[in-house]
């Protein structure tokens, strides 16, 4: 409905719908349980004829902290690509929505760790494997995305789910996980619109379902692996036109 409001005053003007700044926002998600919280910073562009957002997901602490918050946590780039998806501890997939994960977030050490293997070869421990701007993509709706694992100064944010409040630790020398999602929405204006639908359906065509929606599909021909990303980019945005009446 948002997004509607917004492509409704990008065509009529004020007073009809929202600012395009209104999709403008910063705000926490939990990861799991009291885990570690991530930061989700939005912005917005109309591009054409077409609404575009892109999302900042952060997450940072103590190294192994972080990588509990992406093996143990559910935390979604879009509706189809996840952080992780299965649980390490008890072996099974966490949500049957999705089969695609983001690659860069792999833990280096997984199956060692698994068996212990690590420790009793007394091999130092890797929790990840430091990249910038990494590419990654949505084989099923409009998202395009970029990881960035690295050392930084950080600030480990926490949320208490007995006391239901959040609390941060002092700066310390950490790891940083960005992951910078591009989303082109459409024009908003129609509910069958695939681009739409792909991107906020629950249900996931797959390629072995018989119900598989091939229309609901991203065409990697027409939308390649980082189109959506290059739309953003080039365009500078104008600022919003300002209405007024003559008298």
């Amino acid at each position: 409905m948002q997004a509607y409001l917004v492509m409704n005053r990008h065509i009529h003007g004020p007073p009809k719908g929202l600012a395009l700044k209104s999709l403008t926002k910063t705000c926490w998600m939990t990861s799991w349980g009291d885990g570690l919280m991530w930061k989700h910073e939005s912005s917005a562009k109309i591009i054409g004829t077409d609404l575009f957002l892109r999302i900042v997901h952060t997450v940072e602490g103590k190294a192994s902290d972080v990588r509990d918050a992406i093996d143990e946590g559910d935390h979604f780039v879009c509706m189809h690509v996840t952080t992780d998806s299965v649980d390490l501890v008890h072996g099974y997939t966490r949500s049957m929505r999705t089969d695609h994960t983001v690659a860069a977030l792999r833990d280096p050490q997984a199956k060692e760790r698994r068996c212990g293997l690590a420790t009793l070869l007394g091999q130092p421990t890797i929790f990840f494997q430091e990249c910038k701007d990494a590419p990654g993509f949505c084989p099923v709706c409009l998202t395009d995305y970029t990881t960035t694992i690295e050392q930084a100064n950080v600030t480990e944010t926490y949320w208490q789910t007995v006391d239901r409040w959040t609390f941060f630790k002092p700066t310390f020398d950490g790891v940083r996980v960005s992951i910078t999602a591009y989303h082109q929405l459409g024009s908003c204006r129609n509910t069958d619109d695939w681009r739409w639908r792909a991107l906020a359906d629950l249900y996931v065509p797959r390629h072995d379902d018989i119900e598989c929606r091939s229309s609901s599909l991203r065409n990697l021909r027409r939308y390649s692996p980082g189109i959506v990303k290059r739309a953003w980019q080039k365009q500078q945005q104008r600022p919003e036109t300002r209405w007024s009446w003559l008298k």
